[in-house]
């Protein structure tokens, strides 16, 4: 973490005036790293839910009949119940049934928090047991009641199993005074019974003359949710709200949303407190990096203010001069005496400044026919992905790439791999647009079962002597093709990637990075490297073998990304290795080949290297490899290196 001295913090006044006046200290701010890479590919460094026993929680469950409820203890009953039904446990009829029975008792429980977990197990549960009646009185009693916490969660659960037999009810609902909890259960059930809900647009229409601003919000979202395939239909409603005096501030949310709601245009932050304390300052800093994180490169840093009408703080986020991958956080901390005159004087010079005091550079907005939907497709250390649509009378679904970079080099990679089969458009200078329904992240079944087609991704990248650089599952996706009427696999986010023979500072994966990277970046992590084709394999291999090992391996090794311990990730690997009491996995002995020849292999025998370890990947892909497996192996090495 980088700080300022006092010396760098007077200049501070050529950003902004509102600096004149402070004295300036070092902010602690050990807690803030980049969140780059290593966050992105770390996970959870302990589960106390990981070793749970079906049988023991079942016998824990009995709880729900003792009197009286002991809610504390029923809540971690039931937290088990569902983490253990998504892990993919499976409950029998019977014993779901008998949960559920159980749990008609705890509704006599005013705990808020054990209500909000009944309402969970509920919803985890009612596709398994049976009578699953049992529970509708005691979820009409919550739903019909006055308590606004119990009756939208109520509503869901019940209308899942019972939508037609209570929309009368619902369709009350949304025309009462305060009808926001069926506004927001509507949009939930959207899900799960669009037909029903499209039904209700009538009712719903009616709720935008309530006085409530929170309620035209909510009927304009549920709106939005009924009418969004009908492109004609959203154009008219927003000429038509856009001209009307909506009290929400909210709903014009919902009436322009574009770029403008990326962090990429956002000019500053002012962060509005109920009591200012010195330490909240660090919140604020936190909000200035991830947006600065997120701007085009061209953004040197960003200012910004927290407030309680009271006091106020300014505080700003400078890129490092000597590295973009680092941050310098700076934070006034002076008391103040004229408070009134004080706030209004700097209040005001806070929002009259030019923008470009706050380190703001406006991008070109996107095409005016692209429409940005409310859904995060994915998101990584420099860039975003967002489910779109385009606005031509049709309501197909693409995916949105916005980048704080140029995307011109991305978008060529793909038209050199993939222009035979998708469309990929480049529609601003950081963003480019995937005209093709999105895909999902590959499942580790698909990953084993159609290696040889992401092998032959890379292979045809290497033939055009392209590296990508950050190979690893969450960069695999599945999609469909309608061409062909099949899923296909797609290796995606070029982002990374080099040219053969060129040298660039890595900022690619580490969880599967050749130890030959690892051993460069432990030397002097911001050296330029040059990358070669094998290092990618190894990518390819380790990102394999990540899906098949146990899960303490995965924990540990993502607990070494997260603190960048180079080192830390070759000895996991080790570890790996030699968990095996007799010979490792052929899998190892494949990583350990590609990397002790890494400076020998050509392209030929690179690729048929690796295509004859694909042409027995049921062997390869073992844990436990027989003899014959051995000795297939054996003689494939001494075939491409005889010597």
């Amino acid at each position: 973490m980088n700080t300022t001295d006092k010396n760098n913090a007077r200049t501070l006044a050529d950003y902004h005036p509102a600096f004149k006046n402070f004295s300036w200290a070092k902010a602690i701010l050990a807690s803030f790293r980049k969140q780059d890479k290593k966050d992105e590919e770390s996970g959870t460094s302990g589960n106390p839910y990981k070793n749970l026993e079906k049988a023991s929680v079942l016998q824990e469950a009995r709880t729900f009949n003792e009197t009286p409820i002991n809610a504390r203890k029923c809540i971690q009953i039931l937290t088990k119940i569902i983490y253990m039904i998504n892990q993919g446990e499976q409950l029998g009829q019977t014993e779901a049934t008998e949960i559920f029975f159980a749990m008609t008792k705890l509704f006599q429980s005013k705990d808020i928090m054990l209500r909000r977990m009944i309402y969970l197990s509920i919803k985890e549960m009612s596709t398994v047991a049976n009578d699953v009646i049992i529970v509708t009185s005691s979820l009409t009693r919550d739903m019909t009641g006055k308590e606004d916490s119990h009756r939208g969660p109520a509503m869901q659960k019940l209308y899942a199993s019972m939508m037609q037999s209570v929309e009368r009810y619902m369709k009350q609902t949304i025309v009462d005074k305060l009808p926001s909890v069926a506004l927001t259960s509507s949009v939930h059930l959207m899900r799960q019974s669009p037909e029903v809900v499209k039904r209700w647009v009538n009712e719903v229409q009616e709720a935008v003359n309530n006085d409530n601003i929170m309620v035209q919000y909510h009927e304009l979202a549920l709106l939005y949710q009924i009418r969004r395939t009908d492109k004609h239909t959203i154009r008219k409603l927003i000429v038509i709200f856009s001209k009307t005096a909506l009290r929400s501030p909210y709903t014009f949310v919902f009436c322009g949303l574009d770029l403008e709601f990326l962090p990429l245009h956002i000019v500053s932050v002012l962060e509005l407190k109920t009591k200012l304390k010195d330490s909240d300052v660090g919140q604020l800093l936190h909000y200035l990096r991830i947006i600065l994180d997120y701007s085009p490169s061209s953004r040197s840093f960003i200012l910004g203010a927290i407030t309680d009408f009271r006091d106020i703080r300014f505080a700003m986020v400078r890129r490092s001069t000597d590295d973009d991958d680092q941050f310098k956080y700076e934070a006034s901390l002076k008391d103040l005496q004229n408070r009134n005159g004080y706030l209004s004087h700097h209040l005001k010079m806070f929002f009259t400044a030019d923008r470009s005091k706050f380190g703001f550079c406006r991008l070109e907005p996107l095409p005016d026919n692209i429409r940005i939907d409310n859904r995060l497709l994915g998101i990584g250390a420099n860039a975003m992905v967002f489910s779109c649509s385009l606005i031509n009378g049709q309501s197909n679904e693409y995916a949105l790439k916005i980048s704080n970079d140029s995307v011109q080099k991305e978008v060529s990679i793909y038209q050199q791999l993939y222009a035979d089969k998708y469309r990929i458009v480049q529609v601003h200078s950081n963003a480019f647009l995937f005209l093709h329904p999105p895909g999902r992240v590959v499942s580790k079944e698909n990953i084993l079962n159609n290696a040889h087609l992401i092998w032959n991704q890379i292979k045809k990248a290497h033939q055009r002597r392209i590296l990508h650089r950050d190979i690893r599952r969450s960069n695999i996706i599945e999609i469909f093709n309608e061409k062909i009427n099949s899923n296909e696999i797609l290796l995606i986010d070029w982002q990374s990637s080099m040219e053969f023979g060129s040298t660039m500072k890595y900022n690619g994966t580490l969880s599967t990075a050749s130890k030959f990277i690892l051993e460069e970046l432990a030397k002097n992590r911001d050296s330029s490297l040059e990358c070669l084709p094998v290092d990618d394999c190894v990518s390819f291999m380790k990102m394999i073998l990540l899906e098949l090992i146990a899960e303490p391996f995965k924990v540990a090794l993502s607990s070494e990304v997260q603190q960048g311990s180079y080192s830390g990730i070759l000895g996991v690997y080790c570890q790996m290795k030699k968990s095996w009491k007799k010979k490792p996995p052929i899998l190892f002995e494949v990583i350990d080949f590609l990397e002790k020849h890494r400076q020998h292999f050509n392209e030929d025998k690179l690729n048929a290297f690796l295509d004859q370890c694909l042409e027995n990947r049921q062997s390869l892909f073992q844990l436990d490899n027989q003899q014959t497996d051995d000795n297939y192996f054996n003689q494939l090495t001494r075939q491409i290196f005889p010597s």
